[in-house]
């Protein structure tokens, strides 16, 4: 039984990176995409950010955590990332001011942290399973 547990939730972790990672590729390529056509930084890092965290939501809640959708949840998990992105920002910031060294580097530190941060917020509090909520497959 033990090993059954431990390979489903290795299962929850692998799928929660491969949405995570597309969701960063969308990221970027949406916001690369806005650039080369003329948009701010700022704005293009807004909106492609807006629009990754919207469709990961989707991603996030059917394939990864299995569960139905909700506005409330959708709600919780565009105020959390919101909250997650704007933090790490920071960090990244303090750090590079602090220590030195280059944004992209202190970015890259962050990415491993805000993760595993992510998946333990998202599967613990935004995502978790309701009564009604369809069962956990093995896998995909």
């Amino acid at each position: 039984m033990r090993g059954v547990v431990a390979r489903l939730a290795e299962s929850t972790l692998v799928r929660f990176f491969v949405v995570a990672l597309a969701g960063v590729l969308l990221d970027v390529a949406i916001f690369t995409l806005l650039v080369a056509l003329g948009a701010r930084p700022s704005v293009a890092s807004i909106m492609s950010s807006s629009i990754a965290v919207c469709s990961t939501y989707f991603a996030s809640s059917r394939l990864v955590f299995r569960v139905r959708y909700s506005p409330r949840r959708m709600l919780a998990y565009v105020v959390w990332y919101a909250i997650s992105i704007t933090g790490f920002a920071l960090a990244i910031d303090t750090a590079w001011v602090q220590f030195g060294g280059t944004p992209t580097l202190w970015k890259l530190v962050s990415l491993p942290i805000s993760f595993l941060v992510n998946f333990a917020v998202v599967n613990f509090v935004v995502l978790r399973r309701a009564p009604g909520d369809p069962e956990p497959r093995a896998s995909l």
